[in-house]
Parts: structure tokens; C-alpha cells; sequence
């Protein structure tokens, strides 16, 4: 399944068990079966022979329909709040995604975090405090990356391990150990390529004034 097709499907599914319970009740049972009923009701029968040929996503919906709708709804706020800060950098969706929450958004500082990590070739690097503030230290080369705002540091490291984009440990000294996810490089990936297509076109556009 190609990437566009996969992202409609995954929105498309969210969105439609989202429908499903808030049209019903609290008091009201909220199960597989009387969902599938639903999307027969509400002319989704494409999606609804979709989920039925997939095992996983069928066990899956029939989770969600199980959870406590204030979970649900907690779920999908975490949801929304990651697929917006992602979108947030990347150009042609950071317009829609700041102007749905300007609050939600992943600073440059963060950015470059994970760029210069990815670019050593290596996957981890240790948080060390000196006398002249915190560094981040890259295992493998000792290359200490370039910070160029400490005091917000921390919230950059937290904001990159609440995406999955850094997995945190600590180890046998306390000290935070941090290391690059696949996401992060794949979107590290997508930032620089979609950064350099609009400079492309910037460059284009002034060349044709």
C-alpha cells in the first residue's frame, strides 16, 4: 500500500470510529459488529469490506471500541498533538498545522538535534553537565553537538522523546542517555528534503522575475 494510501486509510478509519461514538450514548453499547453495522448504515461499505480483510485492523478497532471513552478521546489528543508538530516542519502542511494550534510546534533547536546526531552515523549520545552548562555527547566519535539554546534544552530533548523521535535511558551514573529512532531519521529525511524543494522553487521563481 502506497504512503498517501495508507495515511487516508489510517485518517479515514480514526475519523469514522470517531463518528461512531459520538453519535451514541455512554449508556449505549459500543462494540465491533454494531460499528460495522454502522458504516453499511452511513454508505461506508468500501471501508467497512476493508477492515474485514484485515484481521489486524478488525482486532484493533474492536480494541478501541472496548476503551473508556475519555481514554479514547485522551488517545486521540496525543494523536492529534504528534501528527501536528510533525506537520508543523514540514513545508505545504506547517500553514494548516499552525493555524489548527500555533502552540504545537517543534523548535529549530530540535530540529538540529536529531540532524547533526543523524549525520554522525551514530545513534546515541549521553547528557553531560560541566561547568559550562549541558552538553550532548555523541557515543561512538565524542563530538559534542552544537546547543545554541541551552536554557531551552531540556524542552527540546522532552518535546523529541514525547514524538518517538529519541528513546531516553539513563545509565549507571544517572545521567540521561538518548538514542535516534528510524522516525527520526525518516523525518530528518523529510524536513531537508521538502526544505531544499522550497528553495528550490523560491530560487526558480526569482530566476523567472
Amino acid at each position: 500500500m502506497d504512503p498517501l494510501t495508507l495515511a487516508f486509510s489510517f485518517s479515514t478509519i480514526v475519523g469514522l470510529i470517531c463518528n461512531y461514538r459520538s453519535e451514541k450514548n455512554k449508556q449505549e453499547e459500543e462494540n465491533y459488529s454494531d460499528f460495522l453495522s454502522w458504516l453499511s448504515k452511513t454508505n461506508h461499505d468500501e471501508i467497512k469490506e476493508f477492515i474485514k480483510s484485515n484481521s489486524k485492523i478488525s482486532q484493533g478497532i474492536e480494541k478501541l471500541l472496548l476503551e473508556n471513552r475519555d481514554l479514547f478521546l485522551e488517545k486521540l489528543k496525543s494523536i492529534e498533538e504528534v501528527v501536528l508538530k510533525l506537520s508543523s516542519q514540514i513545508p505545504g502542511f506547517d500553514s494548516l498545522a499552525k493555524a489548527i494550534n500555533q502552540n504545537l510546534e517543534i523548535s529549530g533547536q530540535a530540529i538540529s538535534i536529531i540532524s547533526q546526531l543523524d549525520k554522525t552515523g551514530y545513534s546515541k549520545m549521553l547528557e553531560a553537565g560541566f561547568d559550562q552548562g549541558t552538553s550532548l555527547i555523541v557515543f561512538g566519535n565524542n563530538l559534542h553537538l552544537t546547543i545554541e539554546e541551552p536554557r531551552f534544552l531540556e524542552d527540546d530533548l522532552n518535546t523529541l522523546v514525547g514524538l518517538s523521535l529519541l528513546l531516553k535511558d539513563y545509565n549507571s551514573n544517572g545521567s540521561a542517555l538518548y538514542t535516534l529512532t528510524r522516525n527520526a531519521v525518516k523525518f530528518v529525511a523529510a524536513h531537508e528534503k521538502n526544505s531544499n524543494n522550497q528553495i528550490n522553487r523560491t530560487e526558480n521563481t526569482s530566476v523567472l522575475n
